[in-house]
C-alpha cells in the first residue's frame, strides 16, 4: 500500500461469498500428506475436534469490522460533500452508525478484550511452534476489533467538528464528540502500546496499527490545552506514539512518513495559531464550542474522509482553522478588529510553544516531556 492517506473501502457488494465458519476445521483438518509431527498433531485435533470445542471462529467478526468501516468511511468521506443538504436525513445516517457502532462493541468487542499478558506467556512458553501462530492469531483479531472500533469512532465523530458554511451544527454535540474522539484517542495509543511490548517482532500486525495515524493528528489538537483534575497527559502519549512509528518502521515503511506527516502537521496548526492570536478577541466566541477555556483555536480535521489525502489538495483537505471563518464573521469584520492590535493582551501564548516543542522532538531532536503535565478534558461520554 502507497502512503496517500486513504484505504480501501469495502462495502457489502464486494462480499460474495458466505462468511467464513469452522475455519480451523478447513485450515487444519483433512488429509494431511506432510510428515512435520507438530502438523500431523493439529490435523489429527481438528479432525477429532467437535465443532463446539474447536477455536472460537473470529474471521466472519473481521470481515463484520471491514464492512462496518466502509460505511463509516463512506459517511465521512461524503457528509459535506453533499449539494443539497438534507439536516433529518443526516442525523439519520448518523445516528444509525452509532447506533451500529454500539452493537459492534457490545458484540465483537466487549466480548473478546486484549489479553496482553496471555500474549506474553504464549510466546515465552511456545516459541518457535505451531501453537504460537494459533493461539496469538485468536489475540491479534482482538486487537484489531478493539483497535478498530477506536478508529471508527473517531472517524465518526470528528465529522462533527468539521466547520461547514451554511451548515448548522450545534455547539453541545460539538464539545460532545471532541470528549469522545479524546477518549478514544488514549485507548488507542495505549493499546498499540501495550501491544507492542508483547508480541514478538515476527509476529508484528500493522493492519490496524496503520489506523492509528489519526489518534497522532487528534493529540496535536489537544496540544496546548490545558484543563486541570484530567489523566491524559496529551505530550507524553504523543511521544509514545511516535516512538512506537520508529520501531514498527523496520517493519513497514509506512510508519517512517507518519512522523513525518505529523511534523507537517504541527507546523500547519502551528502556524494557524499564530495568525489566530491576531484576533484573539474572537476567543470568546469559540467558549461554545470548546472542552476547556483553553481550547479556543478550531481543531485540524479531515472534511471528506477518515483520513488525510496528502498526495495532492494537501491544505484543502482539512475543515478551517482560521477562527474568524470558523465562526463565520466576514473580512470586513476582521479589518476592523485589526485596528485594535496594539492594546490586545496576549491570550494562550502556551500553544505555541508547545508545538514549536513538538516540531523540534519530530525532527529528531529529544525532548524530555516526562514531566510535562499537560492532559486533556476527557469526560465518560457514551454514544447517544
Amino acid at each position: 500500500m502507497s502512503f496517500t492517506g486513504a484505504f480501501p473501502t469495502i462495502q457489502d457488494r464486494d462480499i460474495v461469498v458466505n462468511l467464513p465458519k469452522n475455519d480451523f476445521l478447513w485450515r487444519y483438518g483433512g488429509e494431511c500428506k506432510e510428515k512435520h509431527p507438530e502438523l500431523l498433531f493439529w490435523n489429527h485435533i481438528a479432525n477429532i475436534m467437535n465443532a463446539d470445542q474447536q477455536p472460537k471462529e473470529k474471521y466472519k467478526d473481521l470481515v463484520k469490522t471491514t464492512l462496518l468501516h466502509g460505511k463509516v468511511n463512506l459517511f465521512a468521506r461524503r457528509r459535506w460533500i453533499k449539494k443539497v443538504y438534507d439536516p433529518d436525513d443526516d442525523n439519520g445516517q448518523l445516528v444509525k452508525l452509532i447506533e451500529n457502532l454500539n452493537s459492534y462493541s457490545d458484540n465483537i468487542v466487549i466480548p473478546n478484550p486484549v489479553d496482553f499478558e496471555k500474549i506474553k506467556e504464549v510466546h515465552e512458553k511456545y516459541e518457535n511452534t505451531l501453537r504460537v501462530t494459533i493461539d496469538t492469531e485468536i489475540r491479534v483479531l482482538n486487537y484489531i476489533f478493539n483497535q478498530m472500533h477506536n478508529t471508527m469512532k473517531i472517524a465518526l465523530y470528528q465529522t462533527e467538528i468539521v466547520r461547514v458554511k451554511g451548515r448548522y451544527m450545534h455547539p453541545g454535540r460539538i464539545v460532545s464528540a471532541k470528549n469522545i474522539i479524546s477518549e478514544c484517542t488514549e485507548k488507542q495509543i495505549d493499546i498499540l502500546h501495550n501491544f507492542n511490548e508483547v508480541l514478538a517482532p515476527n509476529h508484528s500486525e500493522n493492519i490496524a496499527s496503520t489506523w492509528t495515524l489519526v489518534s497522532g493528528v487528534i493529540c496535536l489538537n489537544l496540544m496546548g490545552i490545558n484543563p486541570s483534575g484530567t489523566k491524559f497527559d496529551v505530550p507524553l502519549k504523543l511521544k509514545l506514539l511516535t516512538d512506537e512509528y520508529k520501531k514498527m518502521s523496520s517493519k513497514s515503511n509506512i510508519f517512517v512518513a507518519y512522523p513525518m506527516f505529523l511534523s507537517r502537521l504541527s507546523m500547519v496548526i502551528g502556524e494557524a495559531h499564530r495568525e489566530n492570536k491576531k484576533y484573539s478577541m474572537l476567543f470568546d466566541g469559540m467558549k461554545n464550542f470548546s472542552i476547556d477555556e483553553s481550547d479556543v483555536n478550531p481543531w485540524l480535521v479531515s472534511k471528506h474522509s477518515s483520513h488525510f489525502f496528502i498526495k495532492c489538495c494537501f491544505g484543502n483537505s482539512f475543515s478551517t482553522l482560521k477562527i474568524n471563518k470558523y465562526l463565520d464573521i466576514d473580512d470586513s469584520a476582521i479589518s476592523v478588529f485589526s485596528m485594535t492590535l496594539d492594546s490586545i493582551i496576549e491570550i494562550n501564548t502556551t500553544n505555541v510553544s508547545f508545538y514549536e516543542g513538538f516540531q523540534c522532538y519530530l525532527i529528531g531532536n529529544h525532548i524530555d516531556t516526562s514531566g510535562i503535565l499537560n492532559p486533556s478534558k476527557i469526560t465518560n461520554t457514551k454514544e447517544h
